[in-house]
């Protein structure tokens, strides 16, 4: 499925998620698409929260961290949180409107450090 989106149509569900995932974590975003200054460049995250995170989006099984995204998970550490999500996750938005289980698998979207 991912590989038949155009990739403003990943960038925008992957952004999606992240958004209610943050909600859903008792956060919430306080900025879309924000320049983060590193220390020889820039990145821009797809949001900020009031806990203090940068989070960038990857949706689909092919999409990896670029360079200043991968700058600023070295720099920024445990504050910059990738969310990597797969198709599968669109589902869990289903299920979470039927229960907590739905909820459960959309707050375990991969937010591993594999780029």
């Amino acid at each position: 499925m991912a590989s038949r989106l155009a990739p403003a149509t990943k960038g925008a569900l992957g952004e999606g998620l992240s958004w209610l995932k943050t909600r859903l974590s008792g956060d919430y975003p306080v900025g879309l698409q924000v320049r983060v200054p590193l220390s020889r460049s820039f990145t821009v995250a797809d949001q900020t929260t009031a806990r203090g995170l940068a989070v960038e989006s990857k949706f689909g099984p092919k999409a990896r961290l670029k360079g200043p995204q991968i700058l600023a998970a070295e720099e920024l550490g445990p504050s910059y949180r990738v969310d990597r999500w797969m198709p599968r996750h669109v589902g869990y938005i289903t299920g979470a409107a039927s229960g907590a289980a739905g909820a459960r698998g959309l707050l375990a979207g991969d937010t591993s450090g594999h780029r």
